[in-house]
């Protein structure tokens, strides 16, 4: 039919033709920098890649000079951290679905337990780091606290979904740069305290280091637990 394919008048069809987005379309960019919930999950991010980072670029040091082994000492088990990490990253969604659907218990505070949970033991073994003597105590510490840190992705790393399932991917975005840039300034810092410290050998250095991550921890937990949300916040506009 010829005229189905005629544009309307004032243009409307022209305009969608052309690209331009319209007010459904449109991304909340305001109120999404200017929500805490978002800046819970944009905090968290940051905290908990400051953590991972800092531990895998500085295991092999952390290893040869605490430990006083050399991490290719440590055969096939080397890899039982980050194998625990999966499993527990894993573990950490289907506990959440478990508390949500079979418990009927509220997604804020689902999110903020598993979260909590999570960062708060990875605060403890990453502080603990640096006490320990012997390779299994090392490598009990160090799977630990990485396990640690993959569960508490069962809180952060999936709010975005919960409180903006049309932009979750915006979210996700502004999160993960983040936590790109806590990997460039976590392992720069950490270098940084060791340096001043007295060195890699100086065990004085690594606790500073250590505990200055688990301290972040304890201060992304915090603020999840007060700003983030269960709700869905944003929503597209109809169009009209």
């Amino acid at each position: 039919h010829p005229a189905a394919a005629e544009p309307q008048a004032g243009g409307g069809d022209l305009q969608s033709a052309e690209g331009k987005p319209n007010q459904a379309d449109a991304i909340p960019w305001s109120r999404m920098l200017w929500s805490t919930a978002v800046w819970a999950i944009i905090v968290n991010n940051f905290v908990f890649h400051y953590s991972v980072y800092v531990i895998m670029n500085w295991l092999p040091t952390y290893f040869e000079h605490v430990i006083k082994v050399q991490l290719t000492g440590l055969g096939i088990s080397k890899a039982l951290p980050y194998l625990m990490m999966f499993g527990a990253s894993n573990f950490g969604g289907i506990t959440g679905e478990y508390m949500v659907v079979t418990l009927q218990m509220s997604t804020k505070w689902t999110r903020t337990i598993i979260n909590s949970c999570g960062l708060g033991l990875s605060a403890l073994t990453i502080y603990y780091m640096s006490e320990a003597t012997t390779k299994a105590g090392g490598l009990f510490v160090v799977t630990c606290s990485l396990s640690f840190l993959g569960f508490s992705r069962g809180g952060f790393a999936v709010n975005h979904m919960d409180i903006a399932p049309e932009y979750a991917g915006v979210i996700m975005g502004i999160s993960n740069t983040a936590g790109t840039v806590a990997g460039i300034v976590g392992v720069a810092f950490t270098g940084y305290l060791l340096d001043i410290s007295g060195g890699a050998s100086a065990i004085h250095g690594w606790k500073l280091a250590l505990g200055f991550a688990s301290t972040l921890n304890i201060f992304g937990l915090v603020v999840f637990h007060i700003y983030s949300k269960g709700h869905r916040i944003f929503q597209k506009a109809t169009e009209s």
